[in-house]
């Protein structure tokens, strides 16, 4: 595991390119809630600064907070549903945990089946869902430092595979996230 604290970003043109505007109304939308070993999973979307929505799962542990936070980004293939237990013990610890979908995993158009055993490894699509994930990652923020229950000094991110390598990415433009882990992040795609 490699971890990192954020830095004021350095790159102008990311920022602009990864930009989310945070005044842009998240049009959350809640689904189903599910009680697991004593925490709450709830289905949340909202709206993709890129189009579409981003389907994630909110975890909640008990209390009223507020709590610290952590966004759980699943790698490829992959899926929200990647972390469940690792969301759910987090979410006992007393976090409140997001997981959201990367935009390579989403219900809704473009939707693409993901493998690394298909060719061609690079698809032209693969740099569109990089920044998209980003932006709507950024939006994640959002919607946490939004909520009542969570302390926005106390916003974490982990990534894995491909969510770490988006992690780093994310780190680089994001100052309101306190930490980052990047677990097994690749720096080749």
């Amino acid at each position: 595991m490699f971890a990192i604290l954020p830095a004021a970003a350095q790159q102008p043109r990311a920022l602009e390119v990864m930009a989310a505007d945070a005044a842009l109304p998240l049009d959350l939308a809640y689904g189903d809630t599910t009680v697991v070993m004593g925490v709450q999973r709830v289905e949340v979307s909202w709206a993709s600064p890129a189009g579409g929505r981003v389907p994630a799962y909110l975890w909640l542990p008990g209390g009223a907070g507020p709590h610290p936070a952590l966004i759980l980004q699943h790698g490829m293939p992959g899926s929200r549903d990647t972390f469940g237990g690792l969301a759910r013990e987090y979410a006992m610890a007393g976090a409140v945990v997001l997981v959201p979908g990367a935009s390579f995993a989403r219900p809704d158009p473009p939707y693409r089946e993901t493998t690394f055993f298909t060719l061609p490894l690079y698809d032209p699509r693969d740099g569109d869902e990089v920044i998209q994930t980003v932006m709507d990652l950024r939006r994640g923020v959002d919607l946490l430092r939004g909520r009542a229950d969570v302390d926005p000094d106390r916003i974490a991110v982990i990534g894995a595979s491909w969510g770490g390598w988006v992690g780093a990415l994310l780190a680089g433009v994001e100052d309101r996230v306190l930490a980052y882990g990047l677990l097994v992040a690749p720096t080749s795609l």
